[in-house]
């Protein structure tokens, strides 16, 4: 049997891309010795998928949580939003001071000029935070109560909360923003 046929039979990649121990052996008497070292090395897709299976970002998924849990999670990330905001808007108020950040009854509004109106609220039907953005449109971020992240997902697209609305806020204001949807504990 040739070394070519052998190489699928008995070179299968273990969990690190490397060859099992008995087809080392067995490729090591059918294959010269220059082509056993390129065998035993992985394959770059075999590289490219250990890599990406080690150092994706974890996947979130929406929590069953009760009422109770999903108004504080929510409460908490609104109200540390807000303070974050206010605090943000009076050190940039823009030309002609038309930048204001305001939150009552569960409604969060941003007002930026002429760069629009951010809208942001609770959905507690949905157990979701609703986010209405001039940039980017409506989103609805579902909680993550093992990750502790407001997350939205749609059509292989993940993003969460404050990565977008980091993003977004840094070009409204051209510096850079990191909003905080944790508070102070």
């Amino acid at each position: 049997m040739s070394a070519a046929r052998l190489l699928p039979r008995l070179a299968r990649p273990c969990t690190l891309g490397l060859r099992a121990p008995a087809a080392r052996v067995a490729l090591a008497r059918a294959m010269p010795r220059a082509a056993l070292a390129h065998a035993s090395l992985p394959r770059r897709s075999e590289q490219l998928r250990l890599y990406s299976d080690h150092h994706r970002e974890p996947e979130y998924v929406a929590s069953k949580v009760s009422p109770e849990e999903y108004h504080a999670a929510a409460d908490r990330a609104l109200d540390a939003l807000t303070d974050y905001l206010e605090l943000l808007t009076e050190e940039h108020p823009g030309a002609n001071m038309e930048r204001e950040a305001e939150y009552s009854s569960g409604v969060l509004n941003l007002r930026l000029g002429d760069a629009g109106t951010y809208v942001i609220n609770k959905q507690p039907p949905n157990q979701q935070i609703w986010l209405s953005s001039p940039t980017s449109g409506p989103k609805r971020f579902d909680y993550d109560g093992t990750h502790g992240i407001w997350f939205w997902s749609k059509e292989g697209q993940v993003t969460t909360l404050k990565e977008l609305l980091d993003t977004e806020l840094s070009e409204v204001f051209a510096t850079t923003v990191e909003v905080d949807l944790e508070g102070e504990d």
